[in-house]
């Protein structure tokens, strides 16, 4: 089971990167950190793989208004590259591949991690290439 805890398991296993090492909480705030999580249900994962015909039903707006842009980072594997391309397409996007420009180690919640405001600035750049 895949949960936001994955780093405390890699940590206990012995695992971990030095990088990842490096980014996790340490002494009394990882116990806060910890507390709050909680493993992702079944359902939530079954209705994302469509298993059973269970995954979420949407009406498309017209391709690419409101401009859409997907990012993803090397680092999650909840966002494979390739499904989240598929997104980007889907509603007539952009995807950016972060390590297509040289940042690699961001994951799912890459605006919190180091180096974020190189992402800042891409973001800024394609804001700038789509504002009406």
């Amino acid at each position: 089971m895949r949960c936001a805890g994955e780093p405390i398991a890699w940590t206990g296993a012995g695992r971990q990167s030095d990088l990842a090492a490096s980014r996790l909480p340490k002494g009394a705030a990882i116990a806060r950190w910890s507390s709050f999580l909680a493993p992702e249900s079944t359902r939530t994962q079954d209705e994302r793989n469509d298993v059973y015909g269970q995954g979420l039903r949407i009406s498309l707006p017209r391709k690419g208004d409101p401009p859409v842009l997907v990012v993803t980072g090397v680092e999650d594997p909840g966002h494979p590259r390739q499904w989240d391309r598929a997104t980007a397409d889907l509603f007539g996007g952009d995807h950016l591949w972060l390590p297509d420009h040289g940042l690699l180690g961001h994951g799912h919640l890459m605006m919190g991690e180091e180096g974020s405001e190189r992402i800042i600035a891409l973001l800024l750049e394609w804001l700038e290439r789509h504002a009406r």
